[in-house]
């Protein structure tokens, strides 16, 4: 009786044995394999894109609900209320950013103080529509832009994230309620917006004609 080892040697030489006398693999059958190959890597590509997309929204989104909840956390605790009468901690977004900034403001929203940027986002995320949001000290309820409160739920104080240059459905978006309560919501439609800094208009060509103003530069107030 032959060993294991004998019988692996037998099959190994039979194996080559048999390669070598069919005369391997022709040209044709070489290139057949690549071709199909090559054809199936091509059609992963754009979902593997998408997916990469989509987990650069998600983990922002996630970054954007984190800081929130950083500022809010402040105002509750009153971090820098005996400073120039500072009534409210905000966080504002600018469309067209990968960054947003926080600050405080007193009790007639004014006397801004920028206290500082947050990271990138990830990817090519970016901030989809203009928000500002506050946070009362010391309750940590929230407002909107001139110190509207925030709805039950959240749905004028709604932060969009989304890729660069997506007009889909691929987008993301943290709400805030009046009470400070965070929701998110994924497979949002990614709005057309502008930039309010005076910048071009991106996304859809009609941008300009809808919420920028006749000399083609953008007015935050209509972005709002």
């Amino acid at each position: 009786m032959k060993t294991p080892a004998q019988n692996f040697r037998l099959l190994n030489f039979l194996s080559v044995h048999n390669f070598a006398k069919s005369g391997g693999f022709s040209l044709i059958e070489l290139l057949l394999v690549i071709s199909i190959i090559s054809i199936m890597s091509a059609a992963s590509i754009p979902g593997f894109r998408g997916y990469i997309r989509s987990q650069n929204v998600k983990q922002s989104l996630e970054q954007v609900k984190s800081d929130l909840r950083s500022v809010q956390t402040k105002a509750m605790a009153g971090t820098l209320s005996d400073e120039a009468n500072v009534s409210y901690w905000g966080v504002s977004f600018v469309p067209g950013r990968s960054t947003y900034s926080n600050f405080t403001v007193n009790s007639s929203f004014t006397g801004i103080a920028n206290q500082g940027t947050s990271e990138n986002l990830v990817g090519d995320a970016i901030v989809r529509q203009s928000r500002t949001i506050y946070f009362s000290i010391p309750v940590g309820d929230a407002y909107t832009f001139g110190g509207t409160p925030c709805d039950a739920t959240g749905t004028n104080c709604s932060v969009l994230i989304g890729p660069v240059g997506s007009n889909g459905n691929d987008c993301a978006q943290i709400r805030v309620n009046s009470a400070g309560g965070m929701f998110k919501e994924e497979g949002v439609a990614c709005v057309a917006y502008c930039v309010p800094d005076g910048g071009d208009c991106f996304v859809n060509n009609d941008c300009c004609s809808l919420v920028c103003n006749g000399m083609n530069k953008c007015d935050p107030s209509i972005v709002e």
